[in-house]
């Protein structure tokens, strides 16, 4: 790890102190660890090994996919419960029920809203997905209903208009949703959020769906930042949850760990990662709050169509947000209830800062002063050796001076050419009237009398 450190010093200011891995076991994993010895191949060392050569830090982008989203191409991965979409969904749901509007049956008004955010935040992705078998059973089905479809040539991106209305009921299906953290919201599961006083309607996540596949239909020229993802869902063999301490890094831009999640190569073993809350807010939460936060207060549309409006600040929504997502991941977790937890730790050091260069100019000693006036050649050789000993502040302004004096050369030329472009316009102009009075005196001669040639000819 020291040249891994060495690395990170000099990128981001900061380097691994320790990286902690402890593990937590309920009683479900007890049971099914006796019962079943593949779960204990699994072990705090095989998940360190891992971490230790496969990790990267990056920017928190604005791809975000779903904690079971896994693929060999997603080893940047930042993942959330449901992914960005789910992300949208549950962003919507706190704060049309926050603000008491009703508008999850209404398909017109979240079409335009998702369409609208795509639009303003092209650096942002909602990412939907799909397990391979769910999407190859979906298939099978539009095949049955459509059978002048090629096959072989089938691509989901690109649906006809005579065959998106019957898609778009099967795509809504929960057989066919193949993302099982958005799938348990639409069943409604009693463990879920499915039957709270504050239970995000299935209704409205079956109008999300429905607009993101309207997009991606009909919107390919205008948007390319809404993607529907196949993946290979894999055998998931452990839980990460990824904490960073401290979570914030040396003050400026804020990069996170990230790497493949295959844990094996080759073997077909996933395990799910899931990022501290602190990243999951910076890296996509904030800005889809600050999204329907902006669009509700400032669209009376939506006031006076679909709401009593009820005032919520941004900083109280966001809170609650967090409290509902949280929430949320709970329940998602005990999908997997039998799976082992590791909570990951990445300790971060902040070294001792660089010494800071001293800006000002060293002044020259008055006893140099004296020898150099007495000794011709040992001033020769001074000079010479504080051209090999420039500091970067006397290069900075040799810098400057080099660039001072290219600048002025360029302002000198401008100014010619502005000169020499009146000169010209001047001499043509005295040039045009001479003619203009010689072609006037040959008309008063009765040579020619047309003034219109005259006019045609000067562009009077």
């Amino acid at each position: 790890m020291q040249d891994y450190n060495s690395d990170l010093v000099i990128r981001s200011c900061f380097k691994l102190d320790n990286v902690k891995i402890q593990e937590y076991q309920n009683q479900e994993n007890l049971k099914l660890n006796e019962n079943n010895s593949e779960f204990e191949k699994i072990q705090s060392k095989d998940i360190k090994d891992h971490i230790i050569n496969n990790l990267d830090w990056r920017f928190l982008h604005g791809k975000w996919r779903c904690v079971d989203s896994f693929s060999e191409y997603h080893d940047d991965n930042f993942n959330t419960f449901g992914g960005s979409l789910g992300e949208f969904i549950m962003a919507l749901h706190v704060f049309t029920d926050n603000t008491n509007q009703i508008i999850d049956s209404d398909s017109k008004i979240i079409y335009e809203l998702m369409f609208k955010f795509l639009k303003l935040n092209p650096e942002k992705y909602l990412i939907y997905h799909s397990n391979f078998n769910t999407f190859e059973k979906l298939k099978k089905t539009i095949f049955g209903i459509y059978p002048d479809m090629d096959e072989k040539y089938f691509d989901i991106y690109h649906i006809k208009k005579q065959h998106q209305s019957q898609i778009l009921e099967l795509v809504v299906r929960d057989e066919f949703i193949g993302c099982e953290f958005i799938k348990q919201i639409i069943l409604g599961n009693k463990k879920s959020l499915g039957i709270s006083p504050k239970s995000i309607s299935p209704i409205l996540v079956k109008n999300i769906i429905q607009s993101f596949f309207k997009i991606i239909w009909n919107e390919k020229v205008k948007i390319s930042n809404a993607l529907f993802e196949i993946d290979f869902h894999n055998d998931m063999v452990a839980i990460l949850n990824i904490n960073i301490n401290p979570p914030f890094i040396c003050g400026g831009p804020e990069i996170y760990p990230t790497f493949t999640q295959e844990l094996f190569n080759d073997s077909h073993m996933n395990y799910m990662v899931i990022q501290g809350e602190h990243q999951v807010i910076t890296g996509i939460r904030k800005s889809l709050s600050q999204y329907f936060h902006d669009e509700f207060h400032c669209d009376d549309h939506h006031k006076v169509e679909h709401r009593n409006k009820i005032e919520i600040s941004f900083k109280d929504y966001l809170n609650n947000l967090n409290l509902v997502a949280n929430l949320y991941k709970e329940v998602s977790l005990n999908l997997y209830k039998t799976l082992p937890i590791f909570n990951v730790t990445f300790n971060i050091l902040i070294p001792d800062s660089p010494p800071k260069i001293n800006k000002q100019v060293i002044p020259i000693d008055n006893n140099n002063n004296k020898n150099i006036s007495n000794n011709t050649n040992s001033s020769n050789n001074t000079n010479s050796n504080n051209n090999n000993n420039s500091t970067p502040n006397n290069l900075q302004v040799k810098k400057s001076k080099v660039q001072s004096f290219f600048k002025g050369i360029f302002i000198f030329l401008g100014i010619g050419v502005t000169f020499a472009v009146i000169i010209f316009g001047l001499l043509s102009y005295k040039k045009k009237k001479e003619k203009y009075r010689y072609h006037t005196k040959l008309q008063q001669e009765k040579v020619f009398s047309l003034e219109e040639d005259i006019e045609n000819e000067f562009d009077l």
